[in-house]
């Protein structure tokens, strides 16, 4: 898939946030097509013997599961579907704004979920004056991926009288992770995550469980934990990589620290090479190259629900084509993947990527540029 880019954030919300609606909100009626539009998808209706009133007709015979409403309207109207679409981005148009680029769009689709409760933003999750150079802000990324152990909380279970919300067990857990990305692509491209007597025994699992299992344990992740989370996480990511001094990153060459939940790496203000996984990545400037990596991105399994990626400047290559769920991904857990600069970029990657999220939060945000997007498989924003 290619495109030209003009500055906007991608953000997908769990399985069930990309395109939920406010609550009691409706689709405007008008202003999206043209009378001249509507005149041709006339004509060509009745060329067939068909009106308006025709596409009307009953496309949602099967229940689905934790469907919106506003998809069933979507199904129910074809023509409901682009006015709906553009009072989204007029939203997150408004919302970043007010409140920042990646920022904003988190807030204007989590505004979306019916019963939506307000979120906080941390100020515990920000890079300060003591950052100020590579071992302390190494420290504070370090701290950023720390969050990826973090359990994901199921929606309709609650601890006695503490009402706190439990955590996903390990067997659900991993069948989510084993099943959840493969079944939302509707194409199984992505190895099992597992060994081969763990997957036999999640295979076995599911198919005992029924063919709905996996979609009716998406259904029960809980959307505003995982939102809470990423502003936990990140906070206003674009608004404090911006106030990075130059004292905070290395001279000579980028340094890599490992982790119990990934590596954290800092690069120059050169053109560096990276290779391989890193859960929180910031490069500074340079004409950069990301090759085989995974960046910004949550993999969803244990102590990886969470990835960070900022390069601040240049015109960098994501030669990423042959790794999946990389790029801004999130499954089962929070991401936010940053190119700023307004460099001219190129972007390959392979399924599951460029802002995707499977049961998770995923923001993916280039500031502009004469950019180049390449990926396969539920992919830019899906």
């Amino acid at each position: 898939m290619r495109s030209s880019r003009v500055p906007w954030a991608i953000l997908a919300l769990s399985v069930l946030l990309l395109v939920a609606p406010r609550a009691g909100a409706e689709p405007p009626a008008g202003g999206t097509y043209t009378e001249d539009e509507l005149a041709a998808l006339d004509h060509a209706l009745e060329a067939a013997n068909l009106d308006r009133e025709s596409l009307t007709f009953r496309k949602d015979l099967a229940k689905g599961h934790a469907c919106l409403e506003l998809v069933r309207d979507m199904l129910r109207d074809p023509l409901a579907i682009a006015p709906a679409i553009d009072a989204m981005v007029a939203d997150a148009r408004k919302a970043q704004e007010e409140q920042g680029a990646a920022l904003g769009a988190l807030i204007a689709a989590h505004d979306r979920l019916p019963h939506a409760k307000p979120l906080v933003l941390s100020t515990s999750r920000r890079p300060n004056e003591v950052q100020a150079t590579p071992e302390k802000l190494l420290g504070y990324l370090a701290s950023v991926a720390s969050v990826g152990g973090s359990p994901l909380m199921l929606a309709d279970t609650m601890d006695g009288d503490a009402e706190k919300p439990l955590p996903f067990d390990d067997v659900r857990y991993r069948s989510l992770r084993r099943f959840l990305p493969g079944q939302m692509a509707w194409h199984e491209v992505f190895p099992s995550p597992y060994d081969e007597a763990t997957d036999a025994a999640l295979k076995t699992h599911v198919e005992q469980a029924g063919e709905a299992y996996v979609h009716e344990l998406a259904a029960r992740i809980r959307v505003d934990t995982q939102a809470a989370l990423w502003l936990a996480a990140f906070g206003d990511p674009v608004a404090w990589v911006k106030r990075l001094p130059t004292t905070a990153f290395p001279k000579d060459k980028p340094i890599i620290r490992e982790t119990p939940f990934g590596r954290v790496a800092l690069g120059t203000f050169g053109d560096d090479t990276y290779t391989g996984d890193f859960t929180v990545l910031i490069d500074p400037a340079g004409n950069d190259r990301y090759v085989g990596c995974r960046l910004g991105a949550a993999e969803g399994s244990k102590n990886r629900r969470i990835g960070f990626f900022a390069d601040l400047d240049g015109n960098d290559v994501y030669a990423c084509g042959d790794v999946d769920l990389t790029l801004g991904a999130a499954v089962l857990g929070v991401s936010t993947f940053l190119d700023l600069g307004a460099g001219n970029d190129r972007y390959e990657a392979g399924h599951g990527s460029l802002g995707a999220a499977m049961g998770g939060v995923a923001v993916f945000y280039d500031d502009g540029g004469s950019d180049v997007y390449e990926g396969k498989t539920f992919t830019q924003g899906a």
